[in-house]
């Protein structure tokens, strides 16, 4: 035990914890593939990379950098050695002594995993998602309602389906991965219910020739939408999106085979997409909808037109840059030879990220996001601002694959939200995040107000764990300490039956507070190394 932590001291030696893990994956990866006399090269060491790095961006030359830091190996004319003997505290320290410092570790990892009660806490939410669609099945209806109650057994409430409750759930499903398998449910069971969740969001799309043509309705969810919206746009087209470019994987991993078509399923995400473009207002922003009346000369607005204003969002404007960005990355657009999807939506990325950075509301010490782009935030309450910023962090991945030099602003915005997070985490402890907003009726916005609500703490972890997944964001121990408390609630208000509630009814069931749970809980398993 000794010898293994001086080796991990030693060796292990970046400049943070996020280099340290990316360190002790690279030679985990080089000490099982290195054997007496051999090398690797080139190809090699970029798979390698690939291997260790995740989903996170990281070049070659970075890691060749850390790797050689460690001291472990020797690289020459592109090819990587481990040398025959090193030097540990005087002593001499073989090959096999360094593999077996370092399996010590690796051993306490895999017994973590076999008691990761986050892994646990995902597979239920998996389990309960694929009896909800059961239950939705077995009534006949047309996708998953916008409301469930739980008792003695969950059901649903109403026969009437919700276009975003069934995109949240398809989206669940895929983000499950490779849990999938481990949930103990039969091979045709998850199929079917994979195949009722497409077809039933495809329904939900706009089949008539003008301006909605492409779009997703919001159903149940908005009952008084009359036309589809931004919002249940996007949750379809990266639904289908993340379905479209996980189904090989999936299908041969499960050993089984999905009904829906390639082309049927690319059609919809490209007409999809073209609404958006459709949608988008002059200055790059996003409302729900955008009646042609609004903007009668496509540039100027009528403040005074008969269907009233869909006011630019940070909601719908962060959805949209997220969607187009997961469009990107989805194969569609190579699968169709539909190159210009790629110069479409890198456009609207950019003029979004644009409206997004001229309208932060800035603190005294961050540049922050409030509802509705609001100037000042102290007009909102400090739960509502939370959940606005932290949605608004998220949606720059599309941002950091597209434009490099705007990295360091990105980390930036980043560390400002954690900063705001860490100020006022006991001011919202409790409290519940809202996002209100009107809905598109035929001639004009509902008089209604709509909510999302989301658990402030839940939709923050999640945020701040991505950007030091993704972006390398910096985590000090009393940061670590915060993202442990947030994650150790979260897994407190999972019910015994699965699935996560409502933070404004704690016997209802919601789909897309439970699809955010697992998001969190995966994103910590990356971050922890167990992913």
């Amino acid at each position: 035990m000794k010898d293994s932590i001086l080796a991990h001291a030693l060796f292990l030696n970046g400049s943070n914890e996020t280099e340290i893990q990316l360190q002790y994956k690279l030679l985990l990866w080089m000490l099982q593939n290195l054997h007496s006399g051999r090398e690797i090269d080139e190809d090699e060491f970029a798979l390698a990379v690939e291997t260790a790095a995740g989903s996170r961006p990281v070049s070659v030359k970075y890691a060749e950098k850390l790797l050689l830091q460690t001291g472990c190996f020797l690289l020459d004319g592109g090819n990587w050695t481990v040398p025959s003997e090193l030097e540990l505290c005087g002593r001499t320290v073989t090959q096999e002594n360094l593999i077996n410092f370092f399996r010590e570790k690796e051993a306490v990892r895999e017994q973590g995993l076999q008691t990761d009660e986050k892994k646990t806490a995902i597979i239920q939410g998996i389990r309960w998602c694929i009896h909800m669609v059961n239950l939705a099945k077995k009534e006949q209806m047309k996708g998953l309602p916008a409301f469930l109650r739980c008792g003695g057994e969950d059901r649903l409430i109403g026969k009437k389906a919700a276009g975003t409750a069934t995109s949240d759930a398809l989206s669940l499903l895929c983000v499950g991965g490779t849990y999938l398998r481990e949930c103990g449910i039969d091979s045709k069971e998850l199929s079917d219910s994979f195949d009722y969740l497409v077809a039933q969001i495809l329904e939900c799309q706009c089949r008539d020739h003008g301006r909605d043509h492409g779009g997703f309705y919001p159903l149940e969810d908005q009952p008084e939408a009359e036309h589809p919206t931004v919002d249940a746009t996007c949750l379809a087209v990266m639904a289908l999106c993340n379905f479209y470019s996980n189904r090989k994987a999936m299908e041969d991993d499960l050993q089984i085979r999905f009904a829906a078509e390639d082309r049927e399923l690319e059609g919809a995400v490209l007409f999809g997409l073209d609404f958006l473009f459709r949608m988008q207002q002059p200055a790059g922003s996003y409302g729900i909808y955008r009646y042609e009346q609004e903007y009668p000369d496509g540039e100027a607005l009528d403040t005074e037109c008969s269907t009233g204003v869909a006011l630019p969002n940070e909601n719908c404007t962060r959805m949209v840059m997220f969607a187009m960005g997961v469009g990107k990355g989805s194969g569609i657009f190579d699968a169709r030879e539909a190159y210009e999807y790629y110069v479409k939506c890198s456009a609207c990325i950019d003029s979004a990220y644009t409206y997004i950075k001229t309208h932060s509301a800035v603190t005294e010490k961050q540049s922050l996001w409030a509802p509705y782009f609001g100037e000042h935030v102290e007009n909102y309450p400090v739960a509502d601002v939370i959940v606005s910023a932290a949605r608004v962090c998220r949606s720059l991945i599309s941002v950091w694959w597209q434009h490099e030099e705007e990295r360091g602003q990105l980390r930036k915005y980043y560390q400002d939200f954690l900063a705001f997070w860490k100020q006022e985490e006991k001011n919202v402890k409790g409290k519940i995040g809202k996002y209100s907003f009107q809905t598109p009726g035929t001639f004009q916005y509902s008089v209604g107000m709509y909510q999302w609500q989301s658990y402030p703490d839940m939709i923050a972890a999640f945020t701040v764990l991505q950007g030091y997944n993704m972006f390398g964001l910096p985590l000090r121990k009393e940061e670590w300490a915060l993202l442990e408390q947030a994650v150790s609630h979260v897994l407190d208000m999972q019910h015994e039956h699965g699935h996560w509630n409502s933070p404004s009814d704690k016997e209802k069931p919601f789909c897309a507070v439970t699809l955010a749970a697992i998001e969190l809980l995966k994103e910590y398993r990356l971050a922890k190394g167990l992913e």
